[in-house]
């Protein structure tokens, strides 16, 4: 979620494995509800481990942005 318009068209994200391996990842989309959220599908079923993601992106008025954040991801006991 941004402070303004995103234009997702030229915004990227990855998602990367604690060993810094990338995960595939659906190319972003916008929410039709939202022009300041941005969203992308992880493709398959992740392991137990920490994550980061990793964003650029430009807002419709030309101000470029980018970031990183950590999760923790641990499947649910069966």
């Amino acid at each position: 979620t941004f402070s303004g318009k995103i234009a997702v068209s030229t915004a990227s994200v990855e998602l990367l494995a604690a060993d810094s391996t990338r995960v595939k990842v659906s190319a972003l989309a916008a929410v039709p509800d939202s022009e300041r959220v941005a969203v992308a599908k992880v493709a398959g079923a992740l392991k137990n481990g920490t994550y980061t993601v990793q964003w650029k992106a430009i807002a419709a008025d030309g101000a470029a942005g980018s970031g990183s954040y950590t999760f923790m991801y641990m499947a649910a006991k069966k």
